[in-house]
């Protein structure tokens, strides 16, 4: 579980996006073995991208302008703005900043792109650590991270020139950007010499510690897929491959869903093992994280979707996450979250809407999901279907009305329906065994 400083206690969106004054609260968790996760959900344009994009802004700054100008792009008018509450603090972007608004006083205003930024010193200086070029002399608290579901490892994992060299890009660099926060090159060159320097190693304890992040990878992507897998460097060519089901594979022609799932979470063990960090003893994946991940279940079939959640929240204890998601998938799989349907809440004293935080739906079915999440209450997926199932039943009622009422129209819409699938034919058996039970007479007499 994260602790409170190091956590993002609410939002506020005022004239951004969709929204036109609303706020989210986000409750902690019971459990402190698991990580804080927060699903928002709803339909298309209600604001869960504008959301975690908002939410990745406010720890934006100069160099690292993304999502802010994301957030930009969507401020309505001169009025529109944004807080946070965060890391027991308060944070306002806004194109027309009222600090006065909370009373603050010495505040420190910083012009980033065409929003203004309030921060108190004490968070100011920890954004400015984020931006540091000198990364390698400061020690870290917390690391916050976006990505894009759809971003996969696109291009050549082959190493340049055939030679392995240290890795001296920030880890830092690009961390809030979403499309842009992995660098496929990086990542694979920090696999490889994991794997170079893991070889090279003679005490037993190093070659353990070198391979834990990379291990942690590993596992993850084997809860997830459920199959064997390691990573690989070809000793002929230095280039990472994985190890799938015992055989080398290059990572360049693994299905998608693979490739979206090992780059963002390599990329997330590769960030945070080389990152200072103050608390020295603690291991990686127990740092504090707050990890943003936009439509995580795209190129993911639903048995992935299903598990990739569960497994990040036990591999990252002391992260808080937030996902948007249109899959009943992920929203059915955690336990111990918070699940935000957008449309879903009520005003407070400030008029504001408030998003209402529900409990997530582990151990429930995926039907019940797609009925109290998502408001989908039709039993199949193609409208034909449920059009004709319709009509059906009006035919149906029409009987107990007029018991002499034509069966014409019923026995049409019922032979479709009996032919669309075994399972249909079977309903349209049931509804005219009830009938029959009732005395309507279904047969037709030609005249």
């Amino acid at each position: 579980m994260i602790r409170d400083d190091k956590r993002i206690e609410s939002i506020r969106l005022v004239g951004v996006g969709p929204f036109k004054n609303t706020t989210l609260n986000f409750p902690t968790n019971s459990r402190k073995d698991l990580a804080e996760v927060h699903i928002f959900t709803g339909g298309n344009g209600e604001g869960k991208s504008t959301l975690l994009y908002a939410l990745a802004a406010h720890f934006s700054s100069k160099g690292e302008t993304k999502s802010i100008d994301e957030i930009a792009k969507r401020m309505r008018n001169k009025n529109a703005f944004v807080t946070c509450k965060s890391f027991e603090d308060v944070v306002e972007m806004s194109r027309n900043l009222h600090p006065s608004r909370y009373g603050i006083i010495n505040s420190e205003i910083e012009e980033v792109g065409d929003i203004s930024v309030y921060r108190s010193k004490k968070f100011k200086d920890i954004v400015r650590k984020w931006r540091s070029k000198n990364w390698r002399n400061n020690n870290y608290s917390v690391l916050p991270i976006a990505y894009s579901g759809g971003r996969a490892w696109g291009l050549s994992l082959d190493i340049a020139d055939t030679s392995l060299q240290e890795v001296t890009q920030s880890p830092l660099k690009d961390h809030l950007s979403f499309a842009d926060t992995i660098d496929p090159w990086t990542t694979a060159q920090w696999i490889a010499n994991i794997e170079v320097k893991q070889a090279l190693a003679s005490k037993k304890d190093k070659k353990a510690k070198l391979k834990k992040s990379k291990e942690a990878v590993v596992q993850l992507v084997r809860e997830i897929i459920d199959q064997k897998v390691d990573f690989y460097l070809n000793p002929e060519t230095l280039q990472v491959q994985l190890m799938l089901q015992g055989k080398p594979v290059s990572i360049d022609v693994l299905p998608d869903g693979l490739k979206s799932i090992l780059s963002w979470i390599a990329d997330i063990l590769m960030r945070m093992d080389r990152l200072p960090w103050e608390n020295k003893h603690a291991p990686v994946i127990e740092q504090p994280l707050i990890l943003f991940l936009d439509e995580i279940d795209i190129h993911l079939h639903p048995k992935w979707q299903a598990r990739v959640l569960p497994a990040v929240q036990k591999l990252f204890p002391n992260a808080q996450i937030f996902v948007s998601t249109h899959s009943p998938f992920v929203v059915a799989s955690v336990e111990d979250a918070w699940v935000y349907e957008m449309s879903r809440g009520g005003k407070n004293s400030n008029g504001s809407f408030v998003v209402k935080a529900e409990k997530s739906s582990a151990g429930k079915s995926y039907e019940l999901v797609l009925t109290e999440t998502f408001d989908i209450t039709e039993p199949f997926v193609d409208p034909e279907t449920n059009r004709l199932l319709d009509a059906m039943r009006a035919e149906r009622d029409a009987f107990f009305v007029d018991k002499a009422h034509s069966p014409l129209e019923f026995l049409r819409v019922t032979d479709l329906l009996a032919q669309r699938s075994e399972q249909l034919a079977r309903i349209v058996g049931l509804e005219c065994r009830q009938l029959a039970k009732h005395g309507i007479d279904l047969t037709v007499t030609k005249s």
